[in-house]
């Protein structure tokens, strides 16, 4: 089962969320190549994760977060009953929760979320397609903000191309394996082999 792995760039994505979430103090420094002001922790109300797997990346914006409504999102069934447990063992009912979504032939409606995050969601041509032609209206009109982490795969670029055909402006950070930390990232992981990984940054592109 794909969706019971802890991949790599969910870890990686939890990080960039707990130190893009959490409120800057005065000795914080964000990396050099993040895009400034990319998220105002106290603006957001609603996050929608895509593809959650086994939700790490969700929880955690469920917790550095609790007064933003959460939503883990799946096509498999078997994922969000995952996801549910999950949620319930980290005592996160009141502002996380689970619903289906299939990229390919989305059937229900969503609020748009005004942070929309998914980590290797862009495994296949289509799901690159379907995912960029999805964020314009998962994302809040004008201020929703979108964070995809990739295990540098062959599609960074038609994602990028993609989102700029759906009038999305999107930024790449390249982050190196090394830059993650010893020990940090599964060694049992498929894309243990990964060397770096790719970040973007998605907006609304203002005319």
């Amino acid at each position: 089962m794909i969706w019971d792995q802890l991949w790599n760039s969910g870890i990686v994505l939890s990080r960039e969320l707990d130190r893009l979430l959490t409120i800057p103090s005065p000795t914080t420094e964000a990396a050099n190549d993040t895009p400034k002001d990319f998220i105002n922790p106290s603006s957001i109300q609603t996050i929608l994760e895509l593809g959650t797997g086994r939700g790490l990346a969700g929880l955690t914006a469920a917790t550095l977060l609790p007064n933003a409504k959460v939503v883990l999102t799946d096509a498999s069934t078997e994922s969000l009953q995952n996801a549910s447990d999950a949620i319930t063992l980290n005592n996160l009912q009141e502002n996380c929760s689970t619903a289906t979504l299939n990229w390919f032939s989305p059937s229900q409606t969503f609020i748009p979320a005004d942070l929309v995050i998914g980590a290797d969601v862009l495994y296949l041509s289509r799901a690159v397609k379907a995912i960029a032609s999805l964020l314009k209206t998962l994302m809040t009109p004008v201020t929703g903000k979108a964070l995809i982490v990739d295990p540098d795969r062959c599609f960074a670029e038609e994602f990028e191309n993609l989102c700029i055909e759906n009038n999305l402006a999107v930024r790449r950070v390249i982050v190196e394996r090394e830059e993650i930390g010893e020990g940090v990232l599964g060694e049992s992981d498929a894309n243990v082999q990964c060397k770096r990984f790719n970040v973007f940054y998605v907006s609304h592109r203002i005319e």
